[in-house]
């Protein structure tokens, strides 16, 4: 059995720990606790502990859960790859979308926020180093930057990254020391809402923290084992 409260509350404190070791505010790091695979009924017990953050990756199985959750004010990130074809309801429902991975998406993205006379906050997602999966290689974002600026419909909130496994959290740091680097070069072009950096999972994040994170997403420190979600 996993005492959700005591886990927020241990996450909090190493959270802590990491920001005044850094010389930093507490205040300024924003926890996200990653909800993808978690019952509804542990969320809301999340929630109550002090963590109004949640991120999903899929926007099928966040169905499922937004209206057992409704009554709450909860702040929704899409925290997963996003599909072309579930931009317009991914933009729709979350309040912060960490995965833009590619020109094409900011492109849809732009054209979703034209559309509905909005802006869409997004964060960069960036590949540093030997990463797989999704995200701009770096010379490929800096190539971009000029597109990127041109397209009125995004609210560029700053990057995202993640870190490829490692047996210790310090052999991360190159990578976060790397993301922070390439934050402080964009953001003189990007504006001052230009402010984020998500990166640390429940393996790193006192790492992630130290180096320069933002926003840490958190799962299993937080929530434990996954528990099948009922349908």
């Amino acid at each position: 059995m996993v005492f959700v409260r005591e886990c927020v509350e241990q996450v909090r404190k190493t959270a802590e720990a990491a920001c005044l070791k850094a010389e930093r505010n507490p205040k300024d790091l924003r926890i996200v606790a990653i909800s993808k695979g978690i019952d509804p009924g542990r969320i809301r017990e999340v929630f109550n502990a002090g963590i109004s953050d949640m991120g999903e990756n899929y926007l099928q199985e966040f169905l499922l859960k937004k209206d057992l959750l409704k009554d709450l004010p909860i702040i929704w990130h899409f925290t997963g790859h996003v599909q072309t074809n579930k931009a317009e309801d991914i933009a729709g429902y979350f309040s912060f979308i960490h995965s833009l991975d590619s020109l094409k998406l900011a492109e849809t993205f732009n054209e979703i926020a034209e559309k509905k006379k909005n802006k869409i906050p997004v964060l960069i997602q960036v590949k540093i180093g030997r990463e797989t999966g999704y995200g701009f290689l770096v010379p490929e974002l800096l190539n971009s930057i000029h597109q990127l600026k041109k397209m009125e419909g995004l609210e560029l909130r700053g990057l995202m990254m993640m870190a490829p496994p490692v047996s210790n959290p310090d052999l991360a740091r190159p990578y976060f020391k790397r993301t922070k680097e390439l934050f402080l070069q964009l953001k003189p072009s990007f504006g001052n809402s230009f402010s984020e950096i998500s990166m640390g999972m429940s393996s790193d994040f006192s790492a992630a923290i130290e180096e320069g994170a933002t926003i840490i997403r958190i799962g299993k420190a937080i929530f434990g084992e996954k528990v099948p979600i009922k349908k």
